[in-house]
């Protein structure tokens, strides 16, 4: 072996020992940097919390990642691509990691760039209105009855710093002509807020003008729509036939054949000799008869029978009078002279005319209140006075009379009362004022708002809030009794029955002060006339 064999030799293990402590080197400076990475990756994992989206409650995926962005910046700039997107992972929810999964595939989430993750978590979990909206709803807050000044104050600063109220004047009038809409509009309000969206998407500037003339046209095409939806309705003209003698060879119509058909096997056992109430034919019965009906036929020059009409005896105010019962008349009257001799009462004036048959009006000259004696009953009633020759009871006297009737011969229930069974008593009767237990889902606090009580469910009733535009169905324990509410209703009550017994017994009085006045001033003169009504009245009995 010569020295050049040798020196190479050596050269090839030099560079084989260095090419060995290179790796050696190597291998140990990148166990501390995995060691490094680690360390980091624990600490900011335990640093930040999960997230879980929650779009009521401002829970989006922004204000998440605007609170842990600085870990990602700055403790987290050591880490790599890889790790930084297996972090992100890791404090997504169950469900919000299910969400994006199937979102994104079939591209795996571990394979994705770390701010490209970070741009699809904040679609898809962002808050889908769009600013139009949150402006409007900026436009609309309002502080509740039971919430703080204070907080609503912070309350309106994020909401209109999330909606960027940075606006122009085009965007002012357009935004409170969307919120000056009535509410029955809604579809309308929509309809403006889409074209808004939609023109900003394709970067075109809208004015007030455009919104009206799109609203103008939705409104035109929708009375078209109306028109074009409302169909004439076809009225059949049925020729009617009076007194036709049908022939005994006509046919019967296919209706009735169809029917025979159907019921064949039980008219094959219906007896040949039936007579027909209808026709007076043999073989069918009166549902399935098909022949004309002969009218009867009468001799116009014939006298018909006028029905007597119906009297009765009746005191007013002590005077004895016959009056005409008429069940379609819906006022009391009597005549002038009856008026008169009754001791002319004060009258009212009335602002309504009547109308009698054949639309021949009749003028009334007015009406007081009485007391009319008719069957041993004492009834308050309204007389109107009349031109004309008869004194009529009307529809009103023969209602109180019946409702007097029915309440006399109605019968005592029995109480089924049993052992140990106790009578359910309904605390809160129909039309109660109260006041309800009610929670708020927009703050969460618990309100008192009023009501009144509809009707009464198995375990609870049924309350129509006023405020809320809605019916809803509370317990015992959620109801309070509105005090002051029901004592107003019920003194308002009081005083309307107050001042109508007031009314009455005034015009009683007037009435019967009048008519003593009437008997004194007549009583020298009529003695006689007296007398004689005696005597007839003694010749008739």
């Amino acid at each position: 072996m010569n020295k050049l064999d040798l020196q190479r030799i050596l050269d090839a293990q030099q560079e084989k020992f260095e090419e060995m402590l290179a790796r050696v080197l190597k291998k140990q400076a990148g166990n501390g940097q995995e060691e490094i990475e680690t360390s980091i990756y624990c600490k900011l994992s335990s640093l930040m919390s999960e997230f879980s989206v929650d779009i009521p409650r401002d829970i989006t995926f922004d204000s998440w990642f605007s609170k842990n962005k600085s870990y990602f910046e700055g403790e987290g700039k050591a880490l790599t691509e890889s790790s930084k997107v297996r972090l992100l992972l890791s404090k997504l929810g169950s469900e919000e990691y299910a969400r994006i999964e199937r979102k994104m595939l079939p591209t795996k989430l571990s394979e994705m760039k770390f701010w490209d993750l970070v741009s699809e978590l904040k679609k898809e979990f962002g808050d889908p209105k769009s600013q139009l909206v949150k402006r409007y709803e900026a436009l609309n807050l309002k502080c509740q009855g039971l919430e703080d000044v204070i907080e609503f104050g912070s309350r309106v600063n994020a909401q209109c710093e999330k909606a960027q109220m940075a606006l122009s004047i085009e965007e002012i009038k357009i935004l409170i002509y969307i919120s000056g809409l009535p509410s029955e509009e809604q579809s309308l309000r929509q309809l403006v807020m889409r074209f808004v969206e939609t023109k900003k998407k394709q970067a075109v500037p809208v004015i007030l003008k455009d919104v009206i003339e799109e609203c103008r046209l939705h409104l035109a095409n929708k009375a078209e729509a109306v028109l074009i939806a409302e169909k004439p309705t076809m009225v059949k003209e049925h020729a009617v036939k009076v007194n036709l003698l049908k022939a005994d060879n006509e046919q019967p119509p296919i209706e009735v054949k169809e029917k025979e058909e159907k019921w064949k096997p039980e008219r094959q056992c219906m007896h040949k000799q039936v007579q027909c109430e209808f026709c007076g034919k043999k073989g069918h019965v009166k549902q399935d008869c098909w022949h004309y009906k002969i009218g009867e036929i009468c001799d116009p020059n014939d006298n018909f029978k006028v029905q007597e009409l119906i009297k009765k005896k009746v005191k007013i105010h002590g005077h004895q009078l016959v009056m005409i019962i008429d069940s379609g008349s819906q006022i009391n009257a009597v005549t002038p002279e009856v008026w008169e001799e009754i001791g002319s009462p004060k009258l009212e004036q009335v602002n309504y005319r009547g109308k009698g048959f054949g639309d021949k009006d009749f003028e009334i000259e007015g009406k007081w209140k009485c007391i009319m004696e008719i069957e041993d009953k004492d009834i308050i009633v309204e007389m109107h006075v009349v031109k004309g020759s008869k004194n009529i009871i009307g529809l009103p006297v023969l209602h109180k009379i019946s409702k007097n009737e029915e309440v006399k011969s109605a019968k005592k229930k029995k109480s089924k009362f049993r052992k140990g069974i106790v009578q359910k008593v309904n605390i809160l009767p129909n039309g109660t004022k109260v006041i309800i237990k009610n929670t708020n889902n927009r703050t969460g606090k618990i309100e008192w708002l009023k009501g009144e009580v509809i009707r009464k469910t198995f375990k609870a009733w049924k309350v129509k809030m006023t405020i809320l535009k809605s019916i809803v169905t509370r317990t015992y324990k959620e109801i309070r009794k509105d005090m002051y509410s029901d004592n107003k209703k019920k003194l308002n009550e009081d005083l309307k029955n107050l001042e109508l017994n007031e009314a009455i017994n005034e015009s009683i009085s007037a009435s019967a002060i009048s008519s003593r006045s009437s008997n004194k001033d007549g009583y020298n003169g009529s003695k006689p006339k007296m007398k004689e009504v005696q005597d007839d009245n003694k010749m008739q009995t």
